[in-house]
């Protein structure tokens, strides 16, 4: 034996330490912030254990207690957790917003759009003045002043009348087809395969789906665009546009009622909540968790990496996205709490941190 090799076996924790730093080198999986190559579900969801994914089950089972409804954890592709009836479809709200911002960019693709910023007025809308320099981008950044008293681009506020007017001018105008032939098309998210097929309410054209087809969404955004072995969707769209896109220096719309001088209408009759929010953390349709706006230190969730990014509606519908741990969380139906991304001691931050603590 060389003399050299038989002096490191005799030497404690050195040839250990040898054989794993050749294995880094080989690109062995790491643990925390690097995960395992992806793999993209078929018709059904492949389930692993949570140990199999590195991942610890009784920490996941104490969160879906907390949180309730129903839901799924993915990691590198697999599904590690359930609960609830994940058949069930049900209304997303303002969480399936995000899915516009898809449709959005494959809109731009096709050749529909020149791009983010195309001005929605093309498309044959009746807009005042004040609302003729409404782009895309504005819509999806709710800065479109559209109902609210700002011009575009002055002002952030969540606006539903806005939302609304996006997604009938993607569907009804730029596309021109309905929803659900816009959604499953072969060349947009038909790939994915939803495996209960989401419908779409039909007056306000939200999103009807179950958990673990919302999951193949989130799970489509936190692989840049890719599924499987295709690109559906360029990584440049993912890498410009997964950060924040409204200054934290923008003003907040002003407290007055809306004109829906269109009379888009929305299910919430509202156009401005979420209202002092957004500036700094939002953008197409996302919040993430970037340091806080307007003179505020730290991240908006502390307890979770900076990469994290969710989608929110009402009652308890959240998408969580933490692409350096290939990780998603997605519930319908569930207690979030209040959304207040300034406070460190909310649920949102909670859960989140301890979703993080579930990695091992």
């Amino acid at each position: 034996m060389n003399p050299l090799f038989s002096y490191l076996i005799s030497t404690n924790g050195i040839v250990r330490v040898c054989f794993v730093a050749l294995a880094v080198l080989a690109g062995a999986p790491r643990g925390l912030g690097a995960a395992a190559e992806p793999v993209f579900p078929a018709q059904e969801w492949t389930v692993a254990t949570p140990a199999q994914q590195e991942m610890d089950g009784n920490r996941l089972v104490a969160l879906d207690a907390k949180i309730g409804g129903r839901g799924v954890v993915v990691r590198n592709g697999y599904l590690v957790h359930s609960w609830g009836t994940l058949q069930r479809r049900g209304d997303w709200y303002s969480a399936s917003n995000p899915l516009l911002s898809t449709l959005l960019f494959f809109a731009i693709e096709e050749g529909r759009l020149d791009g983010v910023r195309h001005l929605v007025a093309d498309f044959y809308w009746d807009f005042d003045s004040k609302d003729r320099g409404i782009s895309f981008w504005h819509l999806a950044n709710m800065t479109s002043g559209y109902s609210r008293p700002e011009p575009a681009g002055t002002a952030f506020g969540f606006n539903q009348y806005g939302i609304q007017l996006l997604q009938m001018s993607l569907f009804d105008r730029v596309f021109n087809a309905p929803p659900v032939a816009v959604l499953l098309q072969r060349d947009r998210l038909g790939p994915l395969q939803f495996q209960d097929r989401p419908v779409f309410r039909e007056r306000t054209n939200t999103l009807l789906a179950s958990v673990r087809d919302f999951a193949r969404i989130a799970w489509f955004w936190c692989q840049k665009g890719k599924w499987g072995e295709r690109q559906l969707l360029p990584k440049h769209y993912f890498e410009e546009y997964c950060r924040p896109q409204v200054s934290d220096e923008i003003a907040l719309t002003a407290d007055v009622e809306a004109n829906d001088y269109l009379h888009i209408g929305n299910y919430r009759n509202e156009s401005d909540y979420f209202g002092d929010s957004g500036p700094g953390v939002y953008g197409f349709h996302w919040w993430f968790n970037a340091q806080k706006g307007q003179g505020r230190e730290g991240l908006v969730w502390p307890d979770a990496p900076e990469d994290t990014m969710l989608s929110v509606g009402i009652r308890g519908n959240v998408a969580v996205i933490i692409p350096s741990l290939n990780l998603v969380l997605v519930s319908a139906f569930s207690d979030w709490g209040s959304f207040a991304p300034d406070d460190p001691d909310s649920h949102f931050n909670e859960f989140l941190g301890e979703l993080v603590g579930a990695v091992q």
